[in-house]
């Protein structure tokens, strides 16, 4: 065991923080390297490209970028399905010095997705020609004199210019891009992202998550959320493959591409999507990869659990970061054994990643002590592009390191006795029922450890005749589930009475967001 902090802070770990560099300069070491290995593979196809195609092709088409005034500083829209074309586009950006915005008209209507193009000041767009003219519909005058760039119309143009890269001038303190996420007063807040901190996390990665001889990761979520980049960028940074799933696949379909690929590095996704593939994959779940990394929401261990059934499970990791933190920067390695029957830590930052649990006055709180997550370090995004107001309310001040900053998460978070991180939800969340604070979080956590329940999730909800009460929606894991009577007898030997659920209610399965998180809005009324 190790020695618990005396304060909530959290340090790096021992290991040193990872050489710098460019996101396209790793690749393109890979492609020197390695120059007939295979780079990226559509499953539904079968079409590939070597780590020699997709530099030199990356490299084409990032001389048309700078012929068309791309540069450091310049936001790239890329616009494609999970095709050939994405990585490449990424890389060409990438090596352009320029910063690319990842959309998805999959998650996104057309009119959202030139919303995010003008907000992110994108004079530039890559697409194709179907989703070009998809995006012309929406018919925002303040796009109409972008710069688009169609892959397959182009594609002859473009093949003539020099394949060996251009000119670069970007530096690790450059965006290397920019993803939205929701904001609180509904407008869309882009996080811009530097080098520095992307690479910083991948190579962590790189090094931790791929396994020599393995076959890398598959990419089956949308490119619109930052828990794509694991999947599309740490293979290319290690020499190891990347598998593009169709856009149109389901959860089934991405079950048999996990059986057809099978012995991967690793695969990432969210909690309730490996509990939604494990029960597809059944006994096939424990050989698809040497590493889960789960990521997105709250980890309890049965939605993992067929994936430790075989004789050499994978290694689970539970990642934690906000978007502002460059996809994930606290780490969990998972213990079934020792994280059986409590919430499952999310670990300790990786190196050149700082966390402190502080109070209402950002002063830092003792171990076990509950307190808002605050992150520093070379994580950090830049902020939030032309929104200096809200990224000073973000991004303030850390006292303990003058000159730098530090991200209010705004998520609830104590230190454990093995000086680990555990978080405990959204401060937003909180629900103040006559006269108690309660953390829905807490309730869920106990629910879900309960035999025959597969998911769940606790919601207020306000009655005609008894007012406000606590109800828990529960998704059961085979066809007879507990008796809610004994449901509520096992909660009420670890929770206290005024947190038990006034009503638990089966559910066929829980609402989910377009990337694959509890949609608390769509609950049952």
């Amino acid at each position: 065991m190790q020695t618990a902090p005396t304060t909530a802070d959290v340090t790096a770990p021992r290991r040193p923080t990872p050489s710098g560099g460019l996101l396209h300069e790793h690749i393109a070491a890979q492609a020197a390297r390695r120059p007939d290995a295979v780079a990226v593979v559509e499953s539904g196809s079968g079409a590939a490209l070597s780590y020699a195609q997709l530099d030199s092709q990356a490299n084409q088409l990032a001389h048309h970028l700078r012929h068309l005034g791309v540069g450091p500083g310049t936001m790239v829209g890329v616009l494609l399905r999970r095709s050939l074309e994405l990585p490449l586009a990424v890389l060409a950006v990438a090596k352009s010095g320029a910063a690319f915005v990842p959309l998805d008209v999959a998650v996104s209507p057309p009119d959202r997705v030139a919303g995010l193009l003008e907000d992110a000041g994108c004079p530039v767009l890559i697409t194709d020609t179907s989703l070009a003219d998809t995006l012309s519909r929406a018919g925002r005058p303040e796009n109409r004199g972008r710069k688009v760039v169609r892959l397959d119309a182009e594609a002859g143009q473009i093949a003539r210019w020099p394949s060996v890269p251009p000119d670069c001038p970007a530096t690790e303190d450059d965006l290397a891009y920019v993803i939205h996420t929701s904001g609180s007063t509904g407008r869309p807040k882009g996080v811009h992202v530097q080098h520095r901190s992307l690479v910083n996390y991948l190579l962590w990665c790189r090094d931790t998550y791929l396994v020599p001889g393995a076959g890398g990761a598959p990419l089956f979520t949308s490119v619109a959320f930052d828990l794509a980049l694991t999947g599309l960028l740490v293979p290319l940074l290690g020499g190891q493959r990347v598998v593009l799933a169709p856009d149109d696949a389901d959860v089934a379909e991405i079950a048999d591409l996990l059986r057809q690929y099978r012995g991967f590095s690793f695969v990432k996704a969210t909690p309730t999507y490996f509990e939604l593939l494990g029960a597809l994959l059944g006994a096939d779940a424990p050989d698809v990869a040497r590493h889960l990394v789960v990521g997105g929401e709250r980890l309890s261990l049965t939605a993992v659990e067929r994936w430790y059934a075989g004789a050499e499970p994978p290694v689970v990791f539970n990642e934690y970061g906000p978007t502002e933190g460059t996809v994930a920067n606290v780490v969990h390695r998972v213990d079934p054994v020792r994280d059986a029957g409590r919430p499952v830590p999310i670990g300790r930052p990786i190196p050149g990643t700082r966390a402190y649990v502080l109070d209402g006055s950002r002063h830092p709180v003792s171990p076990g002590t509950v307190g808002e997550l605050y992150l520093g370090g070379v994580c950090l995004a830049r902020g939030y592009g032309a929104r200096p107001g809200l990224t000073a309310l973000r991004f303030v001040p850390d006292p303990r390191a003058p000159g730098e900053r530090m991200y209010r998460t705004g998520d609830l978070a104590r230190v454990d006795d093995d000086g680990e991180l555990v978080c405990l939800g959204r401060a937003d969340h909180q629900i103040a029922l006559r006269g108690y604070r309660i953390e829905p979080e807490e309730i869920e956590a106990v629910l879900a450890e309960q035999d025959g329940v597969a998911g769940c999730a606790v919601s207020l909800r306000i009655r005609e005749r008894s007012g406000p009460c606590l109800v828990a929606f529960a998704v059961p894991s085979s066809e007879q589930p507990p008796s809610v009577p004994c449901l509520r007898s096992a909660l009420a030997r670890r929770l206290p009475p005024y947190m038990l659920p006034s009503e638990i209610r089966w559910i066929d399965e829980l609402p989910l967001t377009a990337n694959g998180k509890l949609d608390r809005a769509a609950l049952p009324d």
